[in-house]
């Protein structure tokens, strides 16, 4: 054998070790990940075996992504494929999620109403800086819709999140007769602001369904249920203190309930400087004679 044959065999075993090596060191770590995961988020799992059965839980030493596969709820009630965890990031200090992202991939749950199957999307974002909690959803159901709905939340600061996650572990609130005790739980959550709302729907056959069964509660047709819930939107129209947004948001829902439109998409975002705080809002709707009015004063809806 010469030096150039030598040199190609040389060469071969070397790249067939690196492979070895690698893979090797990569399913150790692998390995590692998943005991990792296990152990870090032991309670969390042992929740999860309580209501249902998953075949195995998988990780991504490089992305950090984790992956459980084939979950049974224990009652029947549904089943997913696979769901995978990722983006994670976490605050040190306060050990909560920065942000993380869940992608629930054949899910099929089964109630009164039968069996729905789907996708979900769920792209979570913490920015403590700006003390905002961003959360966007995005869902997927065979012949039924398509849904994404974003939520964008303000004055969420450091003091929000350690009194919320040290009644949540202490597991305090249980009931009106606590309701003194947590009294500090009840401030932060009240002062948790609604900054921007924004939905989108397309019908694929889900607001059929919800007609017809709403009918059949009422014994009406489908279609006298339709003319009763165009009448009243007709109505609200004519009213003089109705803002124009209001005013296309309900143009908008009549034509999707007459079938001129299959996608309706609305924002609702906070003007200006205006209170938007969730006990505000709850205390405008039980105790204001217009709770509608107080609403427009508050948000501004943008028809898309």
């Amino acid at each position: 054998m010469n030096f150039k044959e030598n040199k190609t065999l040389i060469s071969i075993i070397a790249v067939i070790f690196s492979i070895v090596l690698v893979g090797g060191g990569y399913l150790f770590v692998k390995k590692a990940c998943v005991e990792d995961i296990k152990e870090k988020y032991r309670e969390d799992i042992e929740a999860l075996k309580e209501i249902a059965d998953f075949e195995k839980i998988d990780c991504n030493p490089f992305s950090r992504s984790v992956e459980i596969t084939n979950i049974k709820a224990k009652d029947g009630s549904f089943v997913i494929r696979r769901v995978e965890f990722s983006k994670f990031k976490e605050d040190k200090e306060l050990k909560v999620p920065l942000s993380l992202r869940m992608r629930a991939e054949g899910v099929k749950t089964k109630d009164e109403n039968g069996l729905t199957e789907g996708d979900i999307d769920i792209l979570y974002n913490l920015d403590l800086e700006k003390k905002q909690m961003n959360l966007d959803i995005d869902i997927s159901e065979k012949n039924e819709g398509i849904y994404n709905i974003n939520i964008l939340l303000g004055n969420i600061d450091r003091d929000t999140i350690k009194i919320l996650n040290e009644v949540a572990k202490k597991n305090k609130l249980k009931g009106n007769e606590n309701l003194n005790e947590n009294l500090d739980f009840i401030m932060a959550l009240g002062n948790i602001s609604i900054e921007r709302l924004h939905f989108e729907f397309e019908n694929r056959g889900v607001l059929d369904k919800i007609l017809e069964e709403d009918a059949k509660n009422r014994n009406m047709s489908v279609d006298e249920l339709k003319e009763e819930m165009i009448a009243d939107i007709n109505k609200s129209l004519k009213e003089k203190n109705l803002s124009e947004d209001t005013r296309k948001f309900f143009i908008a829902f009549r034509d999707l309930i007459e079938g001129k439109r299959k996608k309706i998409s609305f924002t609702i975002v906070k003007k200006g400087n205006t209170d938007t705080s969730l006990m505000k809002i709850l205390s405008l709707i039980m105790i204001s004679p217009d709770p509608l009015k107080e609403f427009n004063n508050m948000f501004k809806i943008e028809i898309n």
